[in-house]
Formats: C-alpha cells, structure tokens, sequence
C-alpha cells in the first residue's frame, strides 16, 4: 500500500475524521462544505484528506482512502486531474482565478466520479472573486464537491457561508503535535519542546526545526531593525503585501523563541520583544495601519534588544 501522507497533522482530530467516514458512507455529498479552524490548526491537512476520500475509487466505510487505487496515486504525486487547488496570488484570490474555476467546474471529470475544488483561505477571496464563486454554487454541477478553507468565516459573504455545510478542525495540542513530529523522525525530547514552543502548530514547529542550528534570516532581521531607524523600517516594511508582512512577523517569531532556548538560557528582554511581535501580528489582523503596527513595533524591539545588549557588557 502506498503512504498517503493526508492525514498528516490530524492528530487530535479524530471525531473530524469520523464525521468525514459518516458523510461518505451515507451517499450524501453536499456541493461545498466550509473546514473552519483557527489558524493553528490543520485546516488544509482536513481539506485535502476529504479530496483523497471523495476522488478514491475505493474508499474504506469509515472514509479512508485506500491508498492503492489510481487515483490514490495520482493524489500522493500531486498529478489527480479531477483535484483543482485555488491557492492566493499575492494577496487575495483574484477574479481571475473564480473565473478558471467556473471553466473548470463545467468539464466532466477525467478519473474520479466528481472534481473537487480546493479553496484555500476563502477569506482573501476578492468581492468580484466572491460574486462569481457565488454563482457557481447557485448551480453547481451535480458532480462537483467546494471544499473552503478559513481561520476567518466572518470575512465571507453570508451568501456563501449559506450554502457550505461547516466542518470544525481543532488546533494540535502540543501532545499530538508531539507525537506527529516523532512520527517523522525528530527526537522525542527535542519534538516535546518544540511542540510546546509552537504551540501545536505544525507549520511553526517545522519552521524551528528547520533553522535548528543554522543562521537564520530572523536573526539578519534583528539586527537590521537595531541598527535603522524605526520610522524608515516602518515605512520600508508597510509597502509589503500582507501575506510578506505576516512572514516577516513570523520569522522574527521563530527567531526570538530561538533565543530563549538557547545555552545561554531565556532573557526577559526577548520575552518582551517576543509578545511585542504577537501584537503586532493581532494588530495587522484587525486591520490597524500597518506603518503604525511597524512602527510601534520596531521602536519597542529596539528598546528591547539594546537592553539585551546593555545586560551582556
């Protein structure tokens, strides 16, 4: 049998599994369903393994894919002709994305008995995105199954929300995440830390060990913002799309949790520069200026770290 690696990251999950087996076995599949999770949690991970069960051509009765099947196979390539991701261009899903899926949506399928489109974060969808995504699911094809996915339904038009069945998926807890990270080879006490660190996050927790032992570009990052001015950096950072601001923020995330886990053992100042970096993360959630949220922001991790610097001489 092959690995089908789609249920990777769905620990803790287990009664999302078990509506995804109730769902399949009754014949009954909606048209759109909605994978609504915080932005921990495995959203996508959730998605893709009903995508697997939905175009497998022999799923099991409590909805698992066979992993043997062609179609089985072409999904583990990423090569399914039937499975149709939408995924943001820059910022927000265009118009001209909703538009292909429209084209799409009116082709047969070639291997499965339906296509499935994957939706990834229909919360950046565009208004004229929306609308023509709306008039698809108006009529769909009898054939074709949406699959949404969003840490933010409330950024979703109503008309939208309508029409989906919701399916809730948990953030990991650190124990789970812990046993999805030893379950790839990492160390058990090294995967117990970083779950922890992460929060149950996987995407973070991987992102820590990746730059376990390297020179990472947060800590570049660091030291530019030490040395500049604050304002300038404000306003060279604000000019990012949003999806770049939120790595940078993360990468100085990932960057001072690495701090704090070193030898030379956890530094307030970093504790400080550390939720300084949370908050600006909220901020630029919630749609504040995003010069205001940078300058803030780097005016207090100046502060900070040149205390960090004072503490060493």
């Amino acid at each position: 049998m092959l690995d089908v690696p789609f249920d990777h990251g769905l620990a803790g999950n287990e009664a999302l599994l078990k509506l995804i087996g109730r769902i399949v076995s009754s014949g009954r599949i909606s048209n759109a369903y909605l994978f609504k999770g915080p932005k921990s949690s495995p959203r996508e991970a959730a998605a893709r393994r009903f995508a697997s069960v939905l175009l497998c051509d022999d799923p099991s009765r409590d909805g698992a894919p066979c992993g043997t099947c062609k179609s089985c196979r072409l999904l583990v390539t990423g090569n399914h002709p039937d499975l149709y991701v939408v995924e943001k261009e820059g910022a927000s899903i265009r118009i001209k994305q909703s538009h292909e899926i429209l084209r799409e949506a009116l082709l047969k399928p070639y291997q499965s008995s339906r296509r499935v489109f994957l939706i990834l974060d229909a919360e950046d969808m565009t208004i004229e995105a929306s609308n023509a995504l709306l008039k698809i699911l108006e009529e769909p094809p009898a054939y074709v199954t949406f699959l949404l996915t969003t840490s933010n339904p409330r950024a979703i038009p109503d008309t939208i929300l309508s029409r989906c069945q919701v399916i809730p998926v948990k953030a990991m807890s650190p124990p789970a995440l812990r046993q999805v990270l030893v379950g790839r080879g990492v160390d058990p006490e090294e995967a117990g830390e970083v779950a922890e660190l992460s929060g149950g996050n996987l995407e973070r927790a991987m992102r820590l060990l990746e730059v376990e032992g390297k020179a990472s570009r947060g800590a570049a990052l660091l030291e530019e913002i030490v040395s500049s001015s604050p304002v300038e950096a404000a306003q060279r950072y604000a000019r990012l799309e949003p999806s770049r601001r939120v790595d940078f923020l993360d990468d100085l995330e990932i960057e001072l949790v690495k701090k704090l886990r070193s030898p030379e053992g956890p530094s307030e100042p970093y504790f400080q520069a550390l939720k300084m970096v949370l908050k600006a993360k909220e901020r630029l959630s919630r749609n504040v200026s995003a010069f205001l949220a940078f300058a803030v922001l780097f005016l207090d991790l100046s502060r900070a770290l040149n205390r960090v610097a004072k503490d060493r001489t």
